[in-house]
């Protein structure tokens, strides 16, 4: 499966999700949702025209962006433009200073400022490092990446090689059990590895990225 079809793909999971929320009484998530440039233009005239009686429509836009800089986002490293600037909040995953891990997938909300706006404008986003344009899975650094990166490879070659399947899972919550007592730290491993095959010693196992400084 090629870049472009892996990321169709994961697009089409994203929009099959946002079927399982309401966005407003009446209007699911999946019904007022981009994943694509294209999209975000379409559903950006959707709710500048207002149609639906719904006094004050907004809308979720979801896509990978190559740097960020004041607020703007870019779709290419190098792009001399923003492809869109936000104007309300705007939130990078532990970063101070944005556009240190990219790229970054970011989710966008549409809509009008006040009630007396005439247009139709980004009013709050967050924005994560991912994998890469077309693997959406969240990391928390590029040592992440490299780590997952690591892992692919190994799985590969277990399932080439050894007939071992290799899922893996990248926590994005706390695992602790519910009835942990006094429990000061939250437990979120960089990666759970679940192995299946002939003579599994080890069936699940815990990867944690470490960096060594010398």
């Amino acid at each position: 499966m090629g870049g472009a079809d892996k990321r169709a793909y994961q697009n089409q999971l994203l929009t099959e999700a946002a079927q399982a929320f309401e966005l407003y009484k009446g209007h699911n998530v999946s019904e007022w949702f981009a994943t694509s440039i294209e999209e975000y233009k379409i559903l950006k005239k959707r709710i500048e025209a207002n149609q639906t009686g719904w006094k004050r429509p907004h809308g979720l836009y979801i896509d990978t962006f190559s740097r960020i800089e004041n607020k703007g986002l870019y779709l290419k490293k190098d792009s001399p433009e923003a492809f869109v600037v936000i104007k309300g909040e705007f939130t990078v995953f532990a970063e101070k200073e944005p556009d240190t891990r990219p790229p970054y997938l970011v989710i966008c909300l549409l809509g009008y400022a006040t009630k007396e706006s005439k247009r139709v404008e980004i009013l709050k986003a967050y924005a994560h490092p991912c994998m890469a344009w077309d693997r959406l899975l969240l990391v928390d650094s590029n040592n992440e990446r490299r780590t997952l990166g690591i892992l692919t490879d190994c799985r590969d070659k277990l399932a080439s090689t050894h007939d071992t399947a290799l899922t893996i899972i990248k926590p994005l919550f706390d695992m602790s059990p519910d009835d942990t007592k006094d429990a000061t730290k939250p437990c979120l491993p960089d990666f759970i590895l679940h192995c299946r095959g002939l003579n599994i010693k080890h069936q699940v196992i815990i990867v944690e990225t470490m960096v060594s400084v010398w």
